[in-house]
């Protein structure tokens, strides 16, 4: 599931709120920087080995080093800022009971989306245009899914929760995301491009049998 990068080309005119958090959130320019190719053996070698590690462990054998990936390592290499996301875990936490609050935030001015009922599907076609652009950049980067049409209740969180500026704690979110992934067997493996440049960084000797994968085209 290839990351891509994200572009600030023109958000000034039309999307001045998302370049604004670009900004003033620390560590988040790292998403516009370019994404090298991902390295299938060494990201498949690392979910392989995730999924023999203890229960509660966020450590494992990559090639020829051990390699951390909880949220402080992940925090360090890629310096974020260091948040308590109360405000947001607070609406993850409501459930479907978040959903009125989530319709305010999301859903286009105006409209009363169907989703409001518990159980109805939040759908990209009801969203508003900045919420959208979240969108795209939480299922792409931060909380990676295939579906590009569909919005599951705790991403739509999430990007709500961006949209009115509560601090997010990104390293804990995939760091979470990582062992989640192993334990519901999912096949694809999340952040490539992201975990082929930190075992890069930390010294993980390559192959020569690695294949390397093209990251996807930017998105603005």
């Amino acid at each position: 599931m290839l990351e891509r990068q994200f572009l600030m080309k023109d958000l000034n005119k039309h999307n001045p709120n998302v370049l604004r958090q670009f900004q003033e959130r620390k560590g988040w320019k790292w998403f516009t920087n370019n994404i090298i190719d991902a390295n299938e053996y060494l990201v498949k070698e690392f979910y392989a080995n995730i999924a023999h590690i203890r229960q509660g462990t966020k450590v494992t054998k990559v090639w020829n080093l051990k390699i951390c990936f909880d949220s402080c390592a992940v925090n360090k290499y890629v310096v974020f800022e260091k948040v308590e996301a109360v405000q947001y875990l607070e609406k993850l936490a409501m459930g479907d009971a978040a959903r009125p609050w989530l319709a305010e935030i999301l859903a286009i001015p105006g409209s009363t989306p169907a989703w409001l009922t518990v159980g109805v599907p939040i759908v990209r076609v009801t969203l508003n245009f900045e919420a959208k652009g979240w969108k795209t950049f939480v299922c792409s980067r931060i909380d990676p899914c295939l579906n590009e049409n569909m919005l599951i209740l705790p991403r739509a969180v999430l990007v709500a929760s961006i949209m009115v500026g509560y601090p997010i704690n990104i390293s804990a979110i995939m760091s979470i995301n990582i062992i989640l992934a192993v334990q519901k067997g999912e096949r694809s493996y999340l952040y490539p491009n992201f975990l082929t440049k930190y075992f890069k960084d930390l010294g993980v000797e390559p192959k020569h049998y690695d294949t390397e994968v093209n990251a996807k085209k930017p998105f603005s």
